[in-house]
């Protein structure tokens, strides 16, 4: 995996999951869209807790040469929020670095990471989650389906 796209293994495991709520028809009652919002806060919920589990995406050496080169206090970090485009790394401080040390920890780091996004996003917890979310959200698509057919046929 190319450095750049540690943040988007991540990310796709966030959008994965949310997607599954996201492509639902028009909820027919505000109630309808609160449950669906709800569950989809629920889901990016459990998927960021699961990410979580296994400690910080890097090594304690790799954690502390990020904090340094972005100018974090040791500790300050949390070791998961992070935007790496093309290499550059983008702190959440503003900071930017893109240096060969940086890229060499990104590097390291990629395979751990893409392991972590799909042994959580192969769970059974999540998949059950994200296949409840897909049978409501198709039960209100054929719901309003079924409505839009009634008010036309009248």
């Amino acid at each position: 995996m190319k450095p750049g796209s540690i943040t988007m293994a991540a990310v796709a495991a966030l959008v994965a999951a949310g997607g599954a709520f996201a492509a639902t028809a028009r909820p027919a009652d505000t109630s309808q869209s609160a449950a669906t919002a709800q569950a989809g806060r629920a889901l990016g919920a459990l998927v960021t807790a699961r990410l979580h589990e296994g400690g910080s995406f890097f090594t304690p050496k790799e954690r502390a040469g990020i904090e340094a080169m972005c100018g974090y206090r040791p500790g300050e970090w949390d070791g998961f929020e992070m935007d790496d485009r093309n290499g550059v790394f983008h702190c959440t401080n503003g900071r930017t670095v893109d240096s060969p040390q940086m890229r060499a920890i990104l590097e390291a780091a990629a395979p751990r990471i893409q392991a972590r996004v799909h042994q959580v996003m192969a769970s059974a917890e999540v998949k059950a989650a994200i296949a409840r979310i897909a049978s409501d959200a198709t039960a209100r698509a054929l719901a309003e389906i079924d409505r839009e057919g009634r008010r036309g046929a009248r």
